[in-house]
This record gives structure tokens, sequence and C-alpha cells, in this order.
């Protein structure tokens, strides 16, 4: 909240709405001046990524349907890291940095 005026350093938000409202939205965000957030350009690249989703949805059912190898889905589990762990990777970093 505030005022916008020539010299004042400030981040903007503009509104659909009172910002209070529970039905305001944010349009637009800058910050230093530069725009991080348009909701029509969000929209946009949204329809964007739903379309190239389906395109490579589509091409998968294709191969597949043509005979193409299949494979599953390999999940990959995050290690759990620990204060101790960082001097045993660390270590084995050391190590093979000293081979070479």
């Amino acid at each position: 909240m505030g005022s916008v005026k020539v010299g004042k350093d400030a981040d903007l938000v503009v509104w659909s709405d009172n910002p209070l409202s529970v039905y305001a939205k944010a349009e637009k965000t800058f910050v230093d001046g530069v725009l991080y957030f348009d909701r029509e350009k969000d929209a946009q690249m949204r329809t964007e990524i739903q379309t190239e989703r389906n395109r490579l949805i589509q091409k998968m059912i294709n191969a597949k349907n043509g005979g193409a190898a299949t494979k599953k889905v390999q999940s990959k589990k995050d290690k759990m890291w620990h204060c101790e762990d960082w001097e045993d990777v660390w270590g084995e970093e050391q190590a093979e940095s000293e081979k070479e």
C-alpha cells in the first residue's frame, strides 16, 4: 500500500480487486522494475505446456502401438543427508581427486 512516484523505490502488485478481498487476484507483479508475473502470460504458458504434454503422451502411445520397446518407470529416491554424511562424501571426492 502506498503511492507510486518518480524516485521512489518499490515493488508493485497490480490487483484485480481490493487486495483484502478474497476475490482479489494478482494480475501483475513488478520487482525492481522487472515484470515477474503476468496473469495473461501465465495462462498462455499453461496452455502451451498442456499442449506439449498431450503431444508427448500421444507420441509415446503411438510408439507403443507401433511395437516400440517399453520400460517400466524407475523411481529415484533422494538420499537423506545428515551432517556427518558430508565428511564421507567430501573424503571420497578428495580421495578420487588425489588418485588423478
